[in-house]
């Protein structure tokens, strides 16, 4: 898979959370591994969030991508919302796996340390 690098952070409202995320410019993402309909990649970049950086646990991440989902304003877009979550609960515990590599689980602490200074990108916050 490609991987992208965000050019800007953007905020994702989770009412699953009852939090905002906070995913920081300069974030590798490769929108859920599968994620190709334009409009709905910040939910897969807010899934890869959640995986690399392990705010919430696997399970809850993957409803978040749900619900992310489901809050697009095209039918067709919410219509995938069952299918990318049933194929991330089937195989996305080998990218959560990966992500909890000590190598990774560095490189995303020295992300957020990186960006604490930065009032736009925090981590998760109510």
């Amino acid at each position: 898979y490609i991987n992208f690098m965000l050019v800007q952070s953007f905020r994702y409202q989770s009412d699953l959370l009852g939090k905002i995320i906070l995913i920081p410019k300069g974030f590798d993402t490769d929108f859920c591994s599968t994620w190709s309909h334009k409009y709905a990649r910040q939910a897969g970049a807010a899934h890869d969030w959640l995986y690399a950086s392990a705010m919430v646990d696997r399970s809850t991440a993957d409803l978040v991508l749900k619900e992310a989902i489901q809050t697009y304003p095209t039918l067709f877009v919410r219509s995938l919302a069952w299918p990318y979550y049933l194929a991330v609960r089937a195989w996305g515990w080998k990218p959560w796996g990966d992500h909890r590599e000590a190598q990774d689980e560095l490189k995303c602490a020295d992300l957020i340390r990186a960006c604490a200074d930065s009032p736009d990108i925090l981590n998760v916050t109510k």
